[in-house]
């Protein structure tokens, strides 16, 4: 509006002034009034032009660059109100008031938070300092001086004071920025003034403290030191008047260069202590308080190695409040549930929550750890997934002094494997773990549930005891895994040959038993019998190989073979024995001879042992002689039994029992040793010793170490091997042909003879006699016997030693009890004869006086 005025005043006396000098240099005279108009027009439009320009477009101008200084102005003010605001340390800006240049008081004109915070004083701005803290020139007469001379002196000065007002030690720095302006700087250093009065007073009275107290020069040089930092001394090696470690030294250097306390520590023996350095600046000294930290550390370490244990536990360790929201967990609660501890905490363990469990588990849980009481119990869950797992949970409530609940802890065990592993262990208590057939703990029990229920009956029950024939040799041929095969699909066809009520089980290896409960007489059993061995004979198929199996039955029947499940069970497997010995694949029912029988072997057993124990096992020798010349070229060492009830027993009787006993190792090995014994004594007595045979058992042969341990026999009796000859069965040397040949090829090597007894009864070739080297073969007595009067079996005879001869081989025909024989056995071309024609077997004693040629040989 004012622009507005003066730009119309303006041209109004433009316009009168250019009027006045065309009236005074009479214009109108000289110029047409057309022309004097236009000019006036133009000169009026020039004035109008420059006073627009210079009131209007000028002024906007300034406008402009005037917004944008206060804008930047303001940003500035912004920036550094900020960084005055977020200070640590209490700023406020002050004017002094002054009487006559003398401090009268100050006003607070500025203050930043963080001395509001250090001070306690809020709203000063615009109020004198008398007003703010009443009393405060009586408390603190300096403080108005050192604040006037700041501001009429314009130097900076720095004091410590203490109120209660400012909660403690403020230091304070004051600088001028004005003469009346000045800024005051305070800083909180109550922590240092504590420290430093705390070393101070404990300096005062060292020797009475149990900790280490020392003062130390800047350069590290003890000053004084108690007796409690004797050890801190040692493990220095210095004393007082000298200087600590570098360590150390830097350490007290650091702290009087800063002016700032530290705090170090230092392991001292079994000690750990805390030194608190702090700098008395104007005392040019330092103090250190050591404090015993050695059960705070040790706690510390154990809450970190207990914070380890839980952390890194696999039991289930999760807390909550009171409210049950969760407050921790531990990584086997993230591993188990699937849930992440971020996922978990704040949450309700209802999360967890699977509906498998009653409403009352969860309110009886509530009451008792509501109550102060432990909660246990296998509790169902639901992981994130959906998957179900259980564990055992044990909720403890934790209280605080008034006895109050405050937080629970639960620990608990996944017991999900476990549980399984108990229904997998009930099972296999019960049933076999190949098969899934009853096992023998399950078969008894039926069986005695059976025996209960027909008690006051007329029925009868079986009991099948099956074994399956020449299972070893499909396990040999084929393998473990086949022979597996072979026991699930015979327990398949037992369990549908016989009725639903009836028990199949498998007792180990090929043995199955079975109860047939509920029949009326032997024709059923029978009946089933037949049957499994029809079922069980159909050809089976498994992967690339067809097999034929049979079995063999052993059968007892209730009442009349047994009483109780036990005898009954032992009455039928009797019974497959004798079913085994009549050739098998077949059935055999229990007689009560059979238990005669398995009592005296039982018997003998006993027998067999004490005779071991007792060294009641005696070695007769009976001698081999020259077909043509009767003169003895050998002897066999045959084991003899003196009990001391039956008299002398023969080998056939207790040799078998020997060898089910597994007795038959250590009865061989004693027969090796007495021989080898034998010979040497006959030896040192100048008697003309002949090769003696020794016989090796099946059982015997099929030992790994057999050649290390007749070796070690032959060493300790230092013998010459060539007076030895091994004696095995054809069916032994055929057992196993390779090994067989790498175990004879080691005894050839060593020395020995070989010898291959009841030959002709075997399946022996003449590529197997040529790579066994074998040195005998004795034929086998069932031929000698009817030789004079069977054609054919002296055919087979003449065969035997032909073909031997053809081998280099010798011949023995054992079993010589006639002249006939012998003279037959002699035109034949036999080599050796052994009989009683010419000697029975005879002990030790006696056979020494017919070596000595003392006895009557028949002529």
């Amino acid at each position: 509006f004012r622009i507005g005025l003066t730009l119309v005043a303006s041209i109004g006396c433009t316009e009168l002034l250019i009027m006045v000098i065309f009236r005074f240099i009479r214009i109108e005279t000289w110029m047409p009034p057309l022309l004097v108009d236009l000019t006036d027009t133009l000169l009026l439009c020039v004035v109008a032009s420059f006073l627009i320009l210079y009131w209007v477009v000028n002024p906007m101008k300034i406008l402009e660059e005037r917004e944008k200084a206060d804008k930047a102005l303001h940003e500035s003010e912004t920036r550094y109100r900020l960084l005055f605001e977020n200070m640590l340390e209490g700023f406020a800006y002050c004017r002094m008031l002054f009487d006559e240049d003398r401090p009268r008081d100050f006003v607070y004109l500025d203050v930043n938070s963080a001395f509001e915070k250090l001070t306690g004083l809020n709203d000063v701005i615009g109020k004198k300092v008398s007003a703010v803290i009443p009393g405060i020139r009586e408390a603190y007469p300096e403080l108005f001086e050192i604040y006037g001379r700041v501001a009429l002196t314009g130097k900076p000065e720095k004091f410590e004071i203490s109120s209660a007002s400012f909660g403690g030690w403020l230091s304070i720095s004051v600088y001028s920025t004005q003469k009346e302006y000045f800024v005051a700087v305070f800083d909180n250093i109550t922590d240092r003034k504590q420290a430093e009065e705390a070393v101070a007073n404990l300096a005062r009275f060292p020797e009475e403290d149990p900790a280490p107290v020392l003062r130390f020069s800047f350069d590290g040089t003890i000053l004084y030191a108690n007796s409690a930092s004797s050890c801190l001394r040692k493990l220095w090696n210095t004393e007082v008047g000298r200087k600590v470690p570098a360590g150390i030294a830097g350490s007290v250097l650091d702290v009087c260069g800063t002016g700032a306390s530290k705090e170090i520590e230092v392991v001292c023996g079994d000690t750990i202590f805390s030194l608190i350095m702090v700098c008395v600046k104007n005392a040019r000294y330092l103090n250190v308080y050591g404090r015993d930290i050695t059960e705070q550390k040790r706690s510390g370490e154990e809450m970190r190695k207990l914070s380890l244990a839980v952390e890194g536990s696999s039991d289930w360790m999760l807390i909550t409040n009171r409210e049950g929201d969760i407050t921790y967990v531990n990584k086997a609660v993230e591993k188990i549930s699937g849930y992440t501890r971020e996922e978990l905490l704040g949450k309700n363990p209802r999360i967890f929550k699977s509906g498998k469990l009653p409403e009352s588990t969860y309110k009886d849980l509530w009451n008792t750890i509501l109550s102060g009481r432990v909660f246990n119990a296998i509790v169902t869950n639901r992981k994130k997934t959906g998957e179900l797992f259980e564990i055992y949970n044990t909720i403890t409530p934790l209280m605080d002094d008034k006895g109050a609940v405050t937080d629970f802890v639960a620990i608990s065990k996944d017991v999900t494997q476990q549980k399984s592993l108990e229904e997998r262990l009930d099972y296999l208590a019960f049933f076999d773990a190949l098969t899934g057939l009853a096992n023998r703990k399950l078969f008894l029990n039926r069986l005695g549930q059976s025996i209960l229920k027909v008690a006051y009956s007329k029925k009868r029950i079986a009991v099948l005891s099956i074994d399956i024939d020449r299972f070893k040799l499909i396990n040999d041929t084929h393998g473990p895994e086949l022979g597996d095969q072979v026991l699930i699909e015979i327990g398949k066809v037992l369990a549908g040959s016989v009725r639903e009520g009836d028990t199949v089980a498998r007792f180990g290896n090929d043995e199955f038993e079975i109860a047939l409960v509920d029949v009326s007489d032997s024709e059923d059993i029978v009946f089933v019998a037949e049957k499994i061995m029809k079922n069980v004979s159909q050809p089976l198929k498994l992967a690339d190989t067809e097999l034929v199996i049979t079995v063999t039955t052993g059968i007892a029947i209730y009442p009349e073979d047994g009483k109780t499940a036990n005898d009954l069970l032992k009455n039928a497997t009797l019974a497959l024995g004798k079913a085994k010995e009549q050739g098998r694949k077949n059935y055999y029912f229990y007689t009560a001879a059979m238990d005669n029988m398995a009592s005296e072997l039982l018997m003998m057993e006993r027998r067999l042992y004490s005779a071991l124990k007792n060294r009641e096992f005696v070695l007769y020798y009976q001698p081999y002689v020259n077909a043509n010349t009767k003169e003895i070229v050998g002897m066999e060492a045959l084991i003899r039994w003196g009990s001391p009830d039956q008299g002398l027993v023969s080998p056939g009787k207790f040799i078998p029992v020997l060898e089910d006993m597994g007795l038959i190792i250590e009865v061989g090995e004693w027969v090796f040793e007495e021989t080898f014994r034998q010979l040497k004594d006959w030896e040192r007595k100048g008697l003309p010793v002949v090769p003696v045979s020794v016989n090796l058992s099946l059982i015997q042969f099929k030992q790994k170490d057999l050649f290390a341990r007749v070796k070690r026999i032959l060493s300790n009796a230092d013998l010459s091997p060539d007076l030895i000859t091994l004696e095995i069965t054809e069916s032994a040397f055929m057992q196993n042909v390779v090994s067989t040949i790498s175990m004879l090829k080691e005894f050839k090597e060593l020395g020995f003879s070989l010898s291959i007894d009841d030959f002709g009864t075997g399946y022996s070739s003449l590529s197997y006699l040529k790579k066994f080297a074998v040195d005998i073969l004795k034929i086998d007595i069932s031929f000698i016997r009817d030789i004079v009067t069977a054609p054919d079996t002296a055919s087979i005879v003449t065969a035997i030693i032909a073909m031997a001869h053809s081998l280099n081989i010798k011949t023995i025909a054992e079993g010589v009890e006639t002249e006939e024989q012998w003279k037959l056995l002699r035109g034949l071309g036999c080599d050796i004869i052994q009989g009683y024609y010419f000697h029975r077997p005879l002990p030790a004693k006696d056979m020494e006086i017919v070596i000595r040629g003392n006895s009557n040989i028949p002529s």
